[in-house]
């Protein structure tokens, strides 16, 4: 704010710390008629699949802070590729180079896993930056109880297909700004400089063995995409991590 032009609006903020999925927002709020236009939620919704009642107070908070046409906006785990993963497992933990998920119930049947629909714990660690448990968050399931509090589904993607969907020219540029993806060189000389610093470098050929097919397809058809000679990407375990997430995006009816 310091920083910000003097030609920019500016706006207050308020902060207020609680746990939505057992308190009510607007004891705390400043004023209890506020809405909203937009609630956003990252990477925080799943921790409401403890309970169906820690659900509904926190849906609860969320709608009625927004206004009528006012949005919903998050991005939370698929339980259902987690499932999925877990079930080629022998013991209920699904690793890879950056991620590591275990299902803490050990007294499943690994191929047939059926969890519950609340209260299924795991032990989730992401690259040292996330270690914690969390529980399975299924979304048909979240979509049923938005229905409660008049939150309309308007969309929901896999992290996978939203970053192909937004794959247009500006949105690449501000996902290169924010350093969302790698810089994968086509020139051989370029990418054997910058081979080490690749967040998969220690197992190459089998991280980045769909960008090497890809870049040769490229390169062999002159397609550099931007001015850089880069190809935006992420290892092998990256896009396995990538392919767990989804947004979505309700609106209040």
């Amino acid at each position: 704010m310091r920083n910000r032009p003097q030609n920019h609006a500016q706006f207050g903020a308020h902060f207020i710390t609680m746990d939505c999925k057992e308190e009510n927002l607007f004891d705390k709020l400043p004023h209890d008629t506020m809405l909203f236009d937009i609630v956003s939620c990252q990477f925080a919704l799943h921790y409401a699949f403890r309970s169906e009642k820690a659900l509904r107070q926190m849906l609860y908070n969320i709608s009625a802070g927004l206004r009528k046409g006012g949005y919903f906006i998050g991005t939370l785990p698929d339980a259902e590729r987690i499932v999925h993963l877990l079930r080629k497992t022998t013991d209920g933990k699904f690793r890879n180079d950056v991620l590591s998920i275990e299902y803490i119930d050990k007294t499943s049947n690994w191929s047939t896993l059926q969890p519950p629909l609340f209260g299924a714990k795991i032990y989730f660690s992401l690259d040292e930056r996330v270690n914690c448990p969390e529980f399975l968050a299924y979304f048909p399931l979240l979509e049923e109880v938005c229905k409660d509090f008049d939150l309309e589904l308007v969309s929901c993607k896999n992290f996978s297909d939203a970053i192909q969907s937004y794959d247009k020219n500006d949105q690449r540029n501000l996902m290169t700004r924010m350093k969302a993806l790698e810089e994968y060189p086509f020139e051989e000389d370029r990418l054997n400089h910058m081979r080490e610093t690749l967040s998969g470098a220690q197992k190459f050929s089998s991280e980045y063995a769909h960008v090497e097919r890809k870049r040769h397809e490229m390169a062999s058809s002159g397609d550099r995409r931007n001015n850089n000679g880069c190809l935006g990407t992420l290892s092998k375990s990256e896009w396995e991590v990538v392919a767990i997430y989804q947004t979505f995006i309700f609106r209040k009816i």
